[in-house]
């Protein structure tokens, strides 16, 4: 992950947590080895949470500290919160653990399946997603289970408001528009992460892509129409290596637009005839 010039990168073993000031042109030592940490979440450029296996839990303040293990010890794959006493980690069998910059606090999920990685809004704006097409949301109460209309592993979740989340899966890619979950086009294969922003955003997986264009290590790339309203029709490109194609269709904006957004197409419809 990355927030500002910072770029922060976590794996597992030897290689620890590591961190680079300058955009990645040179890293620091690893820091915390010996153990697979799992996921990040940044507020700052010196205020990054990571976890990991058997519950593991650490702060950057500029140097790497290990905390306390969060409780239960399960091994915890994704991590994000709105400030230092609002954190979400979800992991293995449905684990949602909620940190309020003292305690930690368990959760109900309601799953067994494993829950991969969390994103959020608020406080009370909070989807988690995981196994067998799994896509929970939090509204500061309670989570609730949302309808994905896939029973594929999901991966992955960003976005940029509450009418416009993406997931990633095993060959997955929807699309939140405030009102329901959609299939996104082109063709993706596995989509492992991404960074949503309302200008680029980078998808990140075992991709596949109908043009023929050799897939290894493409970043899809979406370019959202010069309007307040975002749909999941927005046009895409893929780059790879320089080069560059557009996607051979894209998903019907009245697929995935808000109820909201669609009254007023409706609204600017009637208003030209």
């Amino acid at each position: 992950m990355g927030t500002g010039m910072a770029v922060f990168l976590a794996g597992g073993g030897s290689n620890g947590l590591v961190v680079s000031a300058n955009d990645g042109a040179t890293w620091s030592g690893s820091a915390l080895t010996g153990q697979s940490w799992q996921a990040l979440w940044g507020l700052s450029a010196t205020d990054v949470y990571a976890v990991g296996d058997n519950g593991s839990f650490a702060h950057y303040t500029g140097v790497w500290t290990q905390l306390a293990a969060v409780p239960g010890g399960k091994n915890l794959h994704g991590v994000w919160g709105s400030s230092d006493t609002d954190l979400f980690a979800v992991g293995a069998a449905g684990t949602i653990m909620h940190f309020n910059g003292t305690t930690w606090s368990a959760q109900a999920s309601g799953l067994n399946e494993h829950a991969q990685r969390v994103w959020g809004t608020a406080s009370n704006d909070v989807f988690a997603v995981g196994g067998a097409g799994t896509i929970l949301h939090y509204d500061g109460t309670k989570w609730l289970r949302q309808v994905s209309n896939t029973g594929e592993d999901l991966y992955t979740v960003g976005g940029v408001s509450h009418a416009d989340v993406f997931v990633g899966g095993r060959g997955t890619l929807l699309h939140w528009g405030g009102f329901n979950w959609s299939p996104m086009s082109p063709a993706f294969g596995d989509v492992f992460g991404m960074w949503i922003a309302r200008g680029d955003s980078l998808l990140v997986g075992n991709v596949t892509v109908t043009s023929g264009l050799d897939a290894a290590g493409l970043l899809f790339v979406r370019t959202p129409l010069p309007t307040s309203e975002v749909f999941c029709g927005d046009p895409w490109t893929t780059t790879a290596t320089a080069r560059s194609i557009a996607p051979t269709a894209t998903a019907p904006r009245s697929a995935c637009a808000s109820p909201a957004a669609r009254a007023v197409r409706r609204r600017r419809s009637r208003a030209a005839t």
